[in-house]
């Protein structure tokens, strides 16, 4: 489960029939496309409208899940109070800057 602020914005099953599914939030309008797709579904959290889960998200590249991410990241945090956004804002400024490794291609 990942969070921002206390509010979760993606959450991925680690135990059980469900293994490996990841659910996260999506614009209204984007909704019903995504949910037309081969392995995706509508998220089974009543309190969460417009989350979907990738029951099969080998069916996707990486870079395309990497997005669904940062745009769900994008959503919740655009929910919370302008304070909490304020200081999340600081605290993004004050620290320090991860560095990502990635594969290379030898």
């Amino acid at each position: 489960m990942l969070s921002v602020a206390g509010r979760v914005f993606t959450t991925l099953c680690l135990r059980g029939p469900e293994r490996g599914r990841l659910s996260f939030a999506v614009e209204p309008e984007h909704f019903v496309g995504l949910t037309a797709q081969a392995g995706v579904v509508p998220a089974h959290y009543p309190a969460r409208p417009f989350w979907i889960t990738l029951t099969e998200p080998e069916r996707f590249a990486r870079a395309a899940i990497e997005t669904f991410v940062r745009r769900s990241y994008t959503l919740v945090r655009t929910g919370l109070s302008k304070r909490q956004q304020a200081a999340l804002v600081t605290l993004e400024s004050t620290a320090p800057k991860r560095r990502v490794k990635r594969k290379r291609n030898i």
